[in-house]
């Protein structure tokens, strides 16, 4: 049984164990599961986690493949055309 689940508040609770009142709230929320990671903000990746692999296993068996050939052989079964800097990127 927790503080909480008592029914002291969070500005008793962080009396008792000498913290900051938002510390106890971060930690009640962390433990109880009631907060979870948001949507992340910004563009969305380029390509997939198993692209990334078909690349990397690609360079991995041919070592003398270039930017641009890795960037041909992925793009051959895309809708969409990723460029050479992001293939570079990858690797």
């Amino acid at each position: 049984m927790t503080l909480k689940n008592v029914g002291i508040s969070y500005r008793e609770i962080a009396k008792k164990v000498k913290v900051l009142v938002s510390t106890v709230s971060f930690t009640i929320k962390r433990h109880s599961g009631a907060n979870s990671d948001r949507k992340r903000s910004g563009r969305p990746k380029a390509t997939t986690a198993s692209e990334d692999n078909f690349l990397r296993a690609n360079r991995l068996c041919d070592r003398r493949l270039t930017g641009q050939q890795l960037q041909a052989q992925l793009n051959s079964g895309r809708s969409e055309q990723v460029s050479v800097s992001t293939v570079k990127r990858i690797l």
